[in-house]
């Protein structure tokens, strides 16, 4: 209970003071969903419009649990099936298309879900490409033409490689 008040009273610390617009919640499957429950009311009687998403890599039936405990989660089987589609090239546009209706349909429209290509924590999108720059492009395009938010994370707008100090642009 000391932990969870003192995290609790963090995060409106930062609301208050610095009028920050929200969090992103790394790792949100660690803490108890009674945790977020108490966390995310707190977080919107100090700044209604305020947005809090979290990073939860589990199956969609679990991320469910998060409806009304945060406003949404980071879209990770989307960004399997970009990855897939885009820079593997396994999959058709037909098959996207059918993931993407009933994604779309299986969570409430007001549970976001922020899209991505790639990020820190997995292989770069364009190393899966085998280098083609053209495949991040038309991943990022897609992601930019669909309904929910997307997140560029440093790295990918410079087009990295795994290779940390050199990226596709040669800088």
């Amino acid at each position: 209970p000391a932990a969870r008040r003192f995290l609790i009273d963090v995060a409106a610390y930062w609301l208050r003071e610095f009028d920050i617009d929200g969090y992103r919640l790394d790792f949100a499957h660690g803490p108890t969903r009674s945790f977020w429950s108490d966390f995310w009311p707190a977080c919107k009687t100090i700044e209604p419009d305020c947005w809090c998403f979290g990073e939860v890599i589990e199956p969609p039936d679990l991320q469910m649990s998060f409806v009304g405990r945060l406003d949404g989660l980071l879209d990770f089987q989307l960004n399997e099936r970009l990855r897939r589609l885009f820079a593997q090239g396994r999959g058709d546009l037909n098959q996207f298309d059918q993931f993407l209706t009933a994604h779309e349909s299986y969570f409430p429209s007001d549970f976001t879900r922020p899209g991505f290509v790639d990020n820190h924590d997995m292989d770069r999108f364009l190393y899966l490409a085998g280098g083609d720059v053209r495949r991040v492009q038309l991943a990022a395009l897609c992601l930019a033409t669909l309904p929910q938010p997307w997140i560029i994370y440093a790295g990918t707008e410079l087009a990295v490689t795994q290779d940390a100090g050199r990226d596709a642009w040669g800088l």
